[in-house]
């Protein structure tokens, strides 16, 4: 509702996945393989990575690192805390996004069992609007499986940094910058 209201962005569908169904998911492919350049953690959201290079991530991990807002990485003397916040959890979670998707196409989901399979691990954690079903579901499954992992477009609306009367720290919507993305989204550009 309020992505339509705010931003006149038209939602047909929508699929609501708990913190449990999130992690069911990436266990169910067996974990996800994440590079990772430094040891990172995140004592508010349980990351710990205490080696540099490749880490499968379970589901509690892989989980972690989506919630990651406090996120700090181990540039070999000390710990550097990342300043991005939000904006920084936002892009992992589009580097988890892609790199499950890359997981779940090694599984072989043009097989219609081994989509129902990942639908039957997360079905109960996951809120469907009232027009969608598991059917729905796997359709889509053997639709994203086609995806091209590295060369899903992502977008993020420009956000300008500002202080709230109460002192808040706080971004809002840069409107003019805006407008080329949200046309996107609103089917008025091509992608």
């Amino acid at each position: 509702d309020t992505i339509e209201k705010e931003l006149n962005i038209p939602i047909n569908h929508f699929a609501e996945v708990d913190f449990n169904g999130f992690r069911g998911l990436i266990d169910a492919l067996g974990g996800v393989p994440m590079y990772f350049a430094h040891p990172v953690k995140d004592l508010n959201s349980g990351l710990n990575i205490t080696e540099k290079g490749c880490t499968v991530l379970d589901g509690e991990m892989g989980l972690a690192f989506a919630r990651s807002r406090h996120l700090k990485w181990y540039d070999g003397k000390k710990w550097v805390s990342d300043p991005s916040g939000d904006l920084g959890r936002m892009t992992r979670q589009q580097l988890l996004t892609r790199a499950s998707m890359s997981k779940a196409q090694t599984l072989g989901l043009s097989d219609v069992t081994k989509v129902k399979g990942l639908v039957d691990a997360t079905i109960d954690s996951i809120k469907l609007d009232g027009k969608w079903g598991a059917g729905d579901l796997i359709s889509l499954g053997r639709q994203v499986s086609a995806i091209d992992p590295q060369r899903m477009q992502t977008h993020a609306l420009p956000v300008v940094p500002t202080r709230t009367s109460g002192g808040a720290a706080v971004v809002v919507l840069d409107e003019a910058a805006a407008a080329p993305v949200l046309a996107i989204f609103r089917g008025e550009a091509a992608a």
